[in-house]
């Protein structure tokens, strides 16, 4: 493995660090877009930065073959590979936007009282009697959905596993984190390798 390209992969690992930091922070869509695609992008830099280290160099070149056999069958990676691909060279979104819900239920009787603007409004619930009103409050979300590689007409379906392990969150924000620890074991095990 070639020294040079550990230091090259050790900044896109720090642009995949950013790009999460951005999307933790993300407070609309458009950001929370944008940080996801940034993500994407840097993440596929850190393998490309690996494959060209590990050219010409036997050790390395087996150890990344199996890294890239790795993320052609790990749920996980492969989306995140494909999603990229998606991104970069597709017009189609990668993620759905779901802009929330309030809802409020039962048996009692309630008034709703609602104001506000665009960018918030304020609920006010009265109990007239009876039971007491349910309320569930769903957040905005973006949540990852089917991508499609145009190149080669091929889909693929958020992730479900990484590792061998089923996946309780599928938002891109717990997928994201998870990458993230990957590529840093991934680019520990490329250290490794530096003749």
């Amino acid at each position: 493995m070639k020294k040079i390209a550990i230091t090259q992969a050790r900044g896109r690992l720090e642009k995949v660090q950013a790009a999460l930091a951005a999307l933790t922070q993300a407070r609309t869509f458009a950001d929370a877009d944008s940080a996801w695609s940034d993500f994407l992008l840097a993440s596929s830099g850190v393998y490309s930065k690996l494959e060209q280290g590990a050219k010409g160099a036997g050790k390395s070149e087996a150890w990344f073959g199996r890294k890239k056999y790795e993320r052609k069958h790990d749920p996980l990676l492969r989306y995140i590979h494909h999603a990229r691909n998606a991104d970069e060279h597709g017009i189609e979104p990668v993620t759905a936007h779901h802009t929330g819900s309030f809802a409020a239920a039962g048996n009692g009787a309630y008034r709703l009282d609602g104001s506000g603007g665009p960018d918030h409004v304020d609920l006010k619930i009265t109990h007239l009697g009876g039971e007491p009103p349910r309320i569930e409050i769903t957040r905005p979300s973006v949540k990852l959905v089917l991508v499609r590689d145009a190149r080669y007409g091929d889909t693929f379906e958020p992730p479900a596993a990484h590792l061998g392990n089923a996946l309780e969150d599928q938002s891109p924000l717990a997928v994201a984190k998870l990458a993230l620890s990957y590529l840093e074991c991934l680019l520990a095990e490329g250290s490794e390798l530096v003749e």
